[in-house]
Parts: C-alpha cells; sequence; structure tokens
C-alpha cells in the first residue's frame, strides 16, 4: 500500500490487482497500467478508484468477473423472462427451482438479475443457511440488516434511524410498524416507541402481517425480483411467511424465485401463478463448453478433459471445481491456444471427488487453512469480529490469510472488517473445510466458539440461543447445551414457531439422558416433556404426544410430585379425548382434578375440568359437560393470561367456547349466545387473534343452529378470515366444516362442498379422530342438499360406525338423522321403513344426550314420513312435539326441502 502511494494523484485512491479482483464492479475503475515499484521484481498493475458504480445489485457486481457463464440454460432462461413479463404486468409469479447442489440455482437467478438490470425494480435477495434451521425469520433479518447497513459500534438510536429509512421505502406508517421490527432485530427502543404490550403470539402475528405489508408497499412503487435461496434450509417460520407470500403476490409485480434441493418438497406446487423448474446436470458436450470458459478458450489435453468429463458427472460446480484444481496444481504448461501436459498424467493430479478437489486447493493454501477451519466450524458464514476473538495471531496477518481465502475463491466478504462477514463460496466448500479437522480438534473449536458467544456477542445469544446451543452440543459440554435448547424451545415457542420448538425441546431431551439420573435432572426431563406436548399439540402430532408422555410414567412415579402428576393427568385428559378414548380419559381428567385439589394448584384443576367436559361432550353427556365447564369458570370466568396454562388460547375464551357449543346442543341458545359474545369481548380486549377467532365460531354456531343462517355465515366468515391471515390450522377445519354447510343452506352448495370436503381432508391430515364424525356429517349435510344422495347416505354410514365405537352417542345421533334424512330423500317407498328406523334411533340418542333441537328435528322428519303413509294422526303428533320445542327455544324449524 505504501509504494501503490506514490502513484496516486492528491485526494485519490489506487489500487492493485487484489483489491481489483475483490471489488468487481462496485466501483468505475480507470486502469493506470504497470509500474516499477520499489522492492517488488514484477511491474505492479494499478488502478484509479473515480467512483461508485451503478450496479443495480452488489451480488453481481461484486461477482460480475468471477461468474462462469451459463452453459446449456437458455430454456429455463426464457421460461423465466416470460414470467418475469406477465408478474411486472401485476400478475405475480411464483418460480420453484430445483437441483442438486452445485447444479447452478442460484447462478441461473443471477442470469435472469442480469438480463434485466436496465429494467426498473427492486432485488430483494434473502439466504437460507443449515445452522439457521431452526432460527424462525432469520434470511428476512439477516436482510434488513444488510438493507439497513447496521454496524457493532452503532446505538441503539442509531440503529432506530437506519431502521426507520428502510422501513419509510415501503411502510406509510412507519412509526406503528417500527417497534416491531425493532423487537425483530433484537433491538432496545426504550421510550422512542410505545410498549408492544402483546402477547408473544399476537407479537409474531403482527410481524408476519407488517412484513408482509412492507414488503407489498415496496411492490406498488416498482416492480420486485426476490430471490429465496435454499429454502430446504428454511426455518417453519419463513415458511410460513413464504405461504402468506405466494397468496398475496398474485395482484402485484412480483417474481418471487425460491431455489431448493431436490429433498424440499415445495407445498405450492399446483397454485396458479406457481411454476417449477428443475435443473438437470450437463451433458458432456457443455461440460467441455463450461472448461473452455475456465481456461479462457484454451484447450486441455485429451486425457485430462476425459477425466473432467467422467469425474464430475456434469454438476456445474464440480466442473468448475475439478478445472480450476487442474489448472493450479502445475502439472499443464500454457501455451498460446492450449494446455499441455509436461510429463504423463499423474495418478492423483486431478482429486477422485469434489471433497478431495477441495482440499486440495486448501492444502495449497496450507499457511491459512487453519483459518478456514475454524470459519468452516462456526458455519457457512462467519464474522470477522468472530474469528478476531478466537485466534492467537496479530491481527494484521489474520486480516492477510482472510485476504488469501478471498483471493483463492473459497470465501466472499461483505463489509470491511472489524464488520466483515465471509460466506463460503459453496456449502461444499465449507464441508471439505470441516470434514479435514481432527475430531478432538472440532470439539475444541466449538467449545471456545460458544465460550466467546457467551462473553462477547450477547445480542446473538439473546436473538438465536440455538446457535450456542449447537456449538456447546458439537463441544460435548452437555449442561450448557441443554440449557440453550431449552431457551430456544422457549423462545420459539413464544413466537408459535412450533416446530422449531419441537426440534429444540426433543435436543434437550436427548442431551438430558446422558446425564445422571438424579432428582433435578429427572425434574427437568418431566417439564421438557410438558414443553414439547405443547409446541407439538397444535402441529396435530398426537402419536408423537403420546410417546413423551408415556416416557414420563416411570419417571412420576418415582418424583412422587403431585403437581407435576396433576399437569401429566390434565395432558393425558386431552390426548385421550383427541384420539376418540373418552372413558380413559375422564379417568385421567378426573385423576387430575383429584392431584390438583390436593396440592392446591388452580391453574391445574381449573385445567382439568375443562378436559374432563370435552370428554362428557364427546360422548354425549352434554348436562355434565355443562356442569364442568361452568365450575372452570370459577378458576378463569375474566381471566386474559394464558401462559401458565400451557395454552396459546385465552382459557376463559375456550371454556366459554365448549360452553356455547354445549348449551347449543341442549337448545339453551340465549346463555349460549351469551358465553360466546362474552368469549368475543375478552378477545378482543385482549386482542388476541386465536381468541377472537374461538369467539366468532362460537357465534356462528349458536346462529347456525338456531336457524339464521346468513348471520352464521357473517361469523364464521370473520372466523375464517383471521385463521387464513394467522394460520390457525387446527381451528380452521372446525370453521371450514360449519361454513360449508352455512353456505349450502344459503343456496351456494358447490363452495360448501368444497369447505366440507377440505375441512374432513385436512382433519385425517392432522389425526383429529374426535372431530372425524362431526366433520364426515357435515360433509355428509352439504352433500344431501347438493342432491348427492349416495354420497350422503355413504357418509352418514361412516360417521355411524366410528361415532359408535368411540361412545360419541351425540355424533352417532347425528349420523343417524342423517342416514334417515338420505333414505327420506331418495323418495322410493321401500326406503321409508329403513329410515323411519334410522329416525327413531337418532331421536332415542338424542333424548338420552337431552339434545332437544336435534330430537325436535327427528320429530319433523319422522311427521314427513307419517304424511307420506297417510297416517296424518301420528304425523300430527309428532309435529306438534316439534313446533312446540321450536317455539319455546326460539328456533327456526327444520325446513323440509333441505338439512342440516
Amino acid at each position: 500500500a505504501a509504494r501503490l502511494q506514490a502513484l496516486a494523484e492528491p485526494g485519490t485512491i489506487v489500487v492493485a490487482a487484489s483489491t481489483r479482483r475483490l471489488l468487481g464492479d462496485l466501483f468505475r475503475l480507470c486502469d493506470l497500467g504497470s509500474h516499477e515499484v520499489k522492492g517488488i521484481a514484477e511491474p505492479v498493475a494499478a488502478w484509479a478508484v473515480e467512483g461508485v458504480s451503478d450496479s443495480e445489485s452488489r451480488f453481481e457486481a461484486v461477482h460480475a468477473a468471477g461468474l462462469t457463464d451459463l452453459i446449456d440454460r437458455e430454456d429455463e432462461l426464457d421460461f423465466l423472462l416470460d414470467r418475469q413479463r406477465l408478474a411486472w404486468k401485476g400478475e405475480g409469479q411464483i418460480v420453484l427451482i430445483s437441483g442438486e447442489p452445485g447444479i447452478g440455482k442460484s447462478r441461473l437467478a443471477a442470469a435472469l438479475a442480469e438480463r434485466i438490470a436496465g429494467e426498473p425494480h427492486t432485488r430483494l435477495r434473502y439466504q437460507c443457511s443449515p445452522y439457521h434451521t431452526n432460527s424462525a425469520l432469520r434470511p428476512f433479518i439477516a436482510q434488513l440488516e444488510r438493507a439497513a447497513g447496521f454496524t457493532a459500534d452503532e446505538t441503539s438510536e442509531q440503529r432506530l434511524d437506519k431502521l426507520e429509512a428502510v422501513l419509510a421505502m415501503g411502510a406509510s406508517q412507519v412509526q406503528a410498524v417500527a417497534p416491531l421490527f425493532a423487537a425483530l432485530l433484537s433491538i432496545p427502543f426504550g421510550k422512542r416507541y410505545p410498549p408492544l404490550a402483546l402477547t408473544p403470539t399476537q407479537q409474531r402475528r403482527r410481524t408476519l402481517a407488517a412484513l408482509l405489508d412492507q414488503f407489498e408497499g415496496l411492490a406498488r412503487q416498482q416492480p420486485i425480483l426476490l430471490s429465496f435461496e435454499d429454502a430446504h434450509w428454511a426455518d417453519a417460520t419463513s415458511l410460513e411467511l413464504l405461504d402468506l407470500t405466494v397468496e398475496r403476490v398474485r395482484q402485484l409485480p412480483v417474481l418471487a424465485l425460491f431455489t431448493f434441493r431436490p429433498e424440499f418438497e415445495p407445498p405450492w406446487v399446483g397454485l396458479p401463478n406457481v411454476g417449477s423448474l428443475t435443473l438437470g446436470r450437463l451433458s458432456s458436450n457443455d461440460v467441455e463448453n463450461m472448461v473452455a470458459r475456465v481456461t479462457a478458450g484454451r484447450v486441455l489435453p485429451v486425457e485430462v478433459m476425459k477425466q473432467i468429463v467422467s469425474k464430475t458427472d456434469g454438476n456445474p460446480l464440480f466442473v468448475e471445481e475439478l478445472t480450476k484444481t487442474v489448472l493450479e496444481t502445475g502439472i499443464l504448461v500454457e501455451d498460446a491456444e492450449v494446455y499441455r501436459l509436461e510429463g504423463p498424467l499423474p495418478p492423483l493430479a486431478i482429486p477422485e471427488t469434489l471433497q478431495d478437489s477441495l482440499m486440495a486447493r486448501l492444502d495449497r493454501l496450507a499457511p491459512v487453512r487453519e483459518i478456514a477451519q475454524l470459519g468452516a466450524a462456526i458455519g457457512r458464514e462467519f464474522s470477522y469480529s468472530l474469528v478476531r476473538a478466537l485466534v492467537g495471531r496479530d491481527e494484521t496477518a489474520l486480516k492477510h490469510g482472510l485476504a488469501q481465502l478471498e483471493q483463492a475463491g473459497l470465501v466472499f466478504r461483505r463489509g470491511e472488517p472489524p464488520e466483515a462477514v465471509y460466506s463460503f463460496k459453496h456449502a461444499l466448500v465449507r464441508d471439505a473445510a470441516y470434514e479435514s479437522v481432527l475430531k478432538s480438534r472440532r470439539h475444541q473449536l466449538h467449545g471456545q466458539i460458544a465460550r466467546a458467544l457467551e462473553e462477547r456477542f450477547a445480542e446473538i445469544v439473546a436473538s438465536q440461543p440455538e446457535i450456542v446451543a449447537h456449538h456447546f452440543t458439537e463441544a460435548g459440554l452437555v449442561d450448557p447445551a441443554i440449557e440453550y435448547w431449552l431457551k430456544a424451545g422457549v423462545k420459539a415457542y413464544s413466537l408459535y414457531a412450533n416446530e422449531d420448538a419441537v426440534r429444540f425441546f426433543e435436543r434437550a431431551l436427548t442431551l438430558l439422558k446422558k446425564l445422571p439420573e438424579t432428582r433435578d435432572n429427572l425434574e427437568r426431563a418431566v417439564d421438557i416433556c410438558f414443553q414439547l406436548r405443547n409446541a407439538l399439540l397444535p402441529l396435530g402430532k398426537t402419536d408423537r404426544i403420546l410417546r413423551s408422555l408415556d416416557e414420563l410414567d416411570p419417571i412420576l412415579a418415582r418424583l412422587g410430585d403431585k403437581q407435576r402428576s396433576a399437569q401429566y393427568s390434565a395432558f393425558r385428559c386431552n390426548h385421550h379425548f383427541l384420539i376418540g378414548q373418552q372413558r380413559r380419559a375422564i379417568e385421567f381428567g378426573e385423576t387430575g382434578v383429584r392431584l390438583a385439589r390436593e396440592c392446591g394448584d388452580r391453574v391445574v384443576l381449573g385445567q382439568s375440568l375443562f378436559r374432563l367436559a370435552q370428554s362428557y361432550h364427546a360422548l354425549g353427556e352434554y348436562r355434565r359437560a355443562i356442569s364442568l365447564l361452568e365450575q372452570g369458570l370459577e378458576f378463569n370466568a375474566n381471566e386474559l393470561r394464558h401462559d401458565r396454562h400451557n395454552l396459546n388460547i385465552i382459557p376463559s375464551v375456550l371454556n366459554r367456547t365448549w360452553l356455547a357449543i354445549a348449551l347449543v346442543e341442549c337448545g339453551d341458545f340465549s346463555a349460549g349466545m351469551r358465553h360466546a359474545r362474552r368469549a368475543l369481548e375478552i378477545a378482543e380486549g385482549a386482542e388476541h387473534q386465536l381468541s377472537k377467532l374461538l369467539g366468532w365460531l362460537s357465534i356462528g354456531y349458536v346462529l347456525s343452529h338456531k336457524g339464521e343462517i346468513a348471520g352464521a355465515v357473517g361469523a364464521l366468515e370473520r372466523g375464517l378470515d383471521l385463521s387464513d391471515r394467522w394460520s390457525f390450522r387446527v381451528w380452521r377445519i372446525r370453521l371450514v366444516s360449519d361454513l360449508g354447510v352455512a353456505y349450502a343452506r344459503l343456496g351456494r352448495a358447490e363452495k360448501g362442498l368444497q369447505l366440507a370436503e377440505q375441512a374432513v381432508s385436512d382433519g385425517d391430515k392432522m389425526q383429529l379422530i374426535a372431530d372425524k364424525p362431526r366433520l364426515l356429517i357435515r360433509l355428509g349435510q352439504v352433500s344431501l342438499i347438493a342432491r348427492q344422495i349416495e354420497t350422503a347416505l355413504t357418509l352418514g354410514k361412516q360417521a355411524a360406525a366410528i361415532a359408535a365405537v368411540h361412545e360419541a352417542k351425540g355424533d352417532e345421533a347425528w349420523a343417524r338423522f342423517l342416514i334417515g334424512r338420505a333414505y327420506l330423500a331418495a323418495s322410493e317407498p321401500k326406503n321409508l321403513d329403513e329410515s323411519e328406523k334410522q329416525l327413531d334411533i337418532a331421536l332415542r340418542l338424542a333424548t338420552a344426550c337431552e339434545a332437544r333441537p336435534l330430537a325436535a328435528f327427528c320429530n319433523t322428519a319422522l311427521c314427513r314420513i307419517y304424511a307420506r303413509r297417510g297416517d296424518q294422526v301420528r304425523a300430527k303428533e309428532v309435529d306438534a312435539v316439534a313446533t312446540a320445542t321450536y317455539r319455546e327455544l326460539g328456533m327456526q324449524p327444520l325446513p323440509l326441502d333441505t338439512t342440516l
């Protein structure tokens, strides 16, 4: 640098070849030619920096000189350009790009960006990482941090200023959403904004909505090219946000490219605005063309080319890396237009595998290989500051070593030390460096990394505890690893990232089994299992819940802990309810009530009473369920908290929802509506989205069964809107099932069928056995309205059989009623007897369950049978009974030309 200074004019910057390669096209450079420099034997090439270039993207600018030309992808690029033209017209497009590692997915995306660089648009790039698969929204956080240009020495206020500047590009009300983004980026905001005062679930949902709104705001200004790379490593919350994005872009000028490996199964295939590309391997001819690009057109010896073709299997990355390896080994002599071998091709001149190829390149960088190995232990991406905290060499030597890795093309750099962040060029490069480290040394490295993070990088520890957990785990340090996996699980669960939470809790449990079975460790195992159960429940993973709970039986027996045993019994009660084993559920529920009373835990007592009520409701013992639910209200009548109940729903809302449903079954519509409205009032007061959904569901349920269908549709649609916006999957099934029937009763049978069928399908996927009969019944009811009589009959019989097995008398009564109505609708005399038989059974069951509305419906249907037979006396008798019930309960009669 001191020698180059003599070439620079005052106020100018001059760089040498090594820096020129790193700059790419980020700046405008003027070639100053080669100069003799004191102390250096060969002439030194120099460039003067004239200013910042006009490149659209930093990525393309940095790699403009280093990207190998795109080979044999013309058709794929044309496909992307066609989609881009559609997107720019406001018909948002998604393209799924699949292929094995190194096949050229990112290169194809870069080629598209190159092709449209001259067109006004915004480019957004999101990169997933195998070390952040459990870090919620990490790709989006990283993109925001890059866009804001944060540096380590900034204050929180400075970061907030930068954040607001970024948000102003897409948000109309920056101050309203800035606290959400600040929390997402772990930036303390003190009194600058009002406190969020949100539950974790609310904060998560609002953050997702704010990210979507910011994205839409940018798209309203000019078209967007979005690249979401390596989606196979995406965390569950990022994938959920992609789900919402796919729907949102339909009416926006957006082209979104999602790249991933073949093992990833994208859920968006088949949607109208989604296209797919699967990248295959290169042909032998294309491999030769690619080699020619790497060698600048010089021809390789035939035997060398043959080995490259045979060993690379048409993978562009393999071709590029292996060719570079051959050129760097020194076995070839460069002539004007060809390379020639100095002698016979040595057996080891071309490595047998890509791993060997990459390691051969690392071996030639032996003095700095240790830095590459340390970076590989940190991950695919590593910061200068963390490496600096770990290495023993001086800072000048460290910078020089990292520069060598850059010049060799093994890593890329973003920013300048000490803010610089380095990324391995390919995951396989990182893997090769990592595998070259002895296992004992790996343990040491991971331990050093974990301790350094704890001592010097509090922000990472707070926002990504799973990273610290990973390094402690790989170091073999079990106790701190468990602590951090548990922290990561709690954080993920609080953000409703349940799949991530499950993985974290399971990692903690696996490690805990390696420790001695002390009382403290056994108690920790129980508590973590409870947390694992809570994360599994919204995912519908009933089998895994049972396995985890079963493991607690011997542990709880040893502990003799009544409070934990009471909680365990409440959870077991809920599990057996979900899988339709109500008698078993009641045993556990009663045990939970007894133990909770003995240890004085009112929270678990209220929870156990509610769980018991669910099972009695499923058995058709509605009055007993109502009594238990009313007792439960003593513990949470107006309570807004839900954390201690291990629920993502406000308990008082959940309790009132079930109470409203049970009261409706018995015909007490006024009391049912009172509890439904109170549930919604509590939920809206707490601004708790899932609880609001339950409020609308219960109101819709009351109105639907009372016969006020238009009002029911309005309420259920409000609930469905919340469900779709916030991805409440379990409750969505019940909503669309009810809404399907309501639509059909208003003459929209086709839409009703679609929703009811979807509910059955989704319920099967989530193994909601307790809900299965009612879901089948509702699909049968819609089928009957649509005059699909045989289908309705089949569904009714299936529902009746399942309900009978599980002693679900209320569901069986509804199923028998459906069967009887289907036979009656067939209008064949021979079916009247079977119809009467089924309706008599339904009436008997409904009476036993004290389900007065259903009993009245049965009498109305029987009236039709008796009238057809000419038995007017009996017809009038049952009609009078039904009419009196309708009048007393204040409900609409059953229309004889439709069904429920």
